[in-house]
């Protein structure tokens, strides 16, 4: 019997699901998944934490210098004690410990902690690593399990003892000489508040300056003065005064161009934190939820990750054969029958797959979480090309002896902005001198 410890509730069922029949048991307050061969044992995230020694529950400047001077002040507890007891004794009558937290750093470290509950009962301990929730890959991972990385697992216990030790020592220290209730301190949230009070600081003192533009609106188009902004107020007055009757314009120069914009590169979580928060405008925190939800409901890979470029083994004809049953399938379905096979590539990371999706969507009736399911569909399928191309005229020529410019944007051949949620801003140009005609 193995024992499979999962990160998330939802986890431990989609594996529970892919393994094959099972039955759903409640030790105390835990869920467990019991198969023929393995039970299923979820978490809710860290189960320890670290809390100051007992003797130095109380506040004053003594115990901050001890905090930061003595290896020992901190110690480890459990958060969860039902955990402790539960993972334990279902330790004891299995043959092997399966650890299947997230993965990532901070899911390796979790899995540390699991280790460490283990103490004194010798088991086998292999790592399931999951990119995908879908029950195929479930199934694989199985035949494919790792070893534990004790040295990932230790790098982020570092960081969280530091994040600890100057945690407890900061807000002692500031909430003892400010004389208040509680001022918090930490690493990056006290780092992080310098920076947008410095922010804060620069829009206060910012002095907003006037400018001037010159337009000129010719043959309803509008041009633009090849001099704007003018920040001298007489200059811009007087070089309109000059003008401002004219009836001539005479055009000077017409070139005409392509310019070739390539597929995006393939999603990573910053790039889906930007083109989400652009798109769809919600909190990057609400974002990452929703991301995670699409993951553990099996729709989307894992979206924790810096990857920007897919590894030879991923069969994107197989992934975009499942995806014609979606949205967007008929694009889908001619990537495939053309052969465009071959996404886009960016900057590599050895972590996990770029986020792609890999289901269709459903039982999930929250539209920001469909609109981002779409967004990543889109994103994808616009990895695969082809190239879009848009037409660039740009006129220049005088009125009177001030020179103005225009210039516009068509696109000729959409290529990938068939299916992109990005789509390029249009201009264009109408003018008699264009069509053959002299001008006036």
């Amino acid at each position: 019997m193995k024992l499979v410890i999962a990160e998330k509730e939802r986890m431990a069922l989609n594996i529970a699901k892919a393994l094959g029949n099972y039955k759903r048991i409640r030790r105390g307050f835990v869920n467990i998944y019991q198969l023929n061969d393995a039970l299923v044992l979820p978490l809710k995230g860290h189960i320890m934490n670290y809390v100051t020694r007992k003797d130095l529950t109380y506040w004053n400047y003594s115990s901050v210098d001890k905090i930061l001077e003595d290896p020992f002040s901190i110690v480890k507890v459990m958060s969860a004690k039902g955990y402790y007891s539960a993972i334990r004794s279902l330790a004891q009558s299995c043959s092997e410990i399966i650890i299947a937290t997230d993965p990532d750093e901070e899911g390796e470290n979790i899995g540390l902690e699991i280790i460490e509950v283990l103490k004194g009962i010798e088991r086998p301990v292999r790592r399931l690593w999951l990119t995908t929730t879908a029950p195929s890959d479930i199934r694989n991972a199985f035949f494919d399990l790792r070893e534990f990385n004790r040295n990932v697992a230790l790098s982020v216990e570092a960081r969280r003892k530091i994040d600890s030790i100057t945690g407890f020592a900061g807000t002692r220290e500031l909430t003892l000489r400010l004389r208040k209730d509680v001022v918090s301190f930490g690493r990056v949230q006290t780092s992080t508040l310098w920076m947008i009070v410095v922010r804060e600081r620069e829009i206060k003192s910012f002095i907003p300056v006037s400018y001037w533009e010159i337009l000129a609106d010719i043959e309803g188009n509008e041009f633009y003065h090849v001099s704007n902004p003018f920040f001298d107020s007489k200059l811009a007055l007087e070089k309109f005064r000059r003008i401002s009757d004219a009836r001539n314009f005479v055009c000077s120069k017409v070139d005409y161009s392509n310019e070739v914009i390539h597929p995006p590169r393939p999603l990573n979580t910053a790039e889906m934190l930007k083109a989400a928060t652009s798109m769809i405008r919600i909190s990057p925190s609400r974002i990452m939820f929703l991301a995670e939800r699409l993951y553990l409901y099996g729709r989307i890979t894992y979206p924790r990750v810096d990857n920007q470029t897919y590894t030879k083994s991923f069969n994107h004809k197989a992934n975009l054969e499942r995806l014609v049953k979606g949205r967007f399938g008929d694009y889908a379905s001619m990537l495939i029958q053309q052969g465009l096979l071959y996404p886009t590539k960016g900057r590599y990371s050895e972590d996990h797959q770029p986020i792609t999706p890999i289901a269709p969507i459903s039982e999930i009736n929250d539209p920001a979480a469909t609109r981002l399911y779409e967004l990543i569909l889109r994103h994808y399928l616009s990895l695969f090309g082809p190239d879009a191309i848009v037409g660039l005229t740009k006129v220049e020529g005088k009125i009177e002896d001030e020179m103005f410019k225009a210039e516009a944007r068509e696109i000729k051949e959409r290529g990938f902005y068939k299916v992109s949620y990005h789509q390029p801003k249009e201009k264009n140009l109408q003018f008699s001198f264009m069509r053959g005609k002299a001008t006036g």
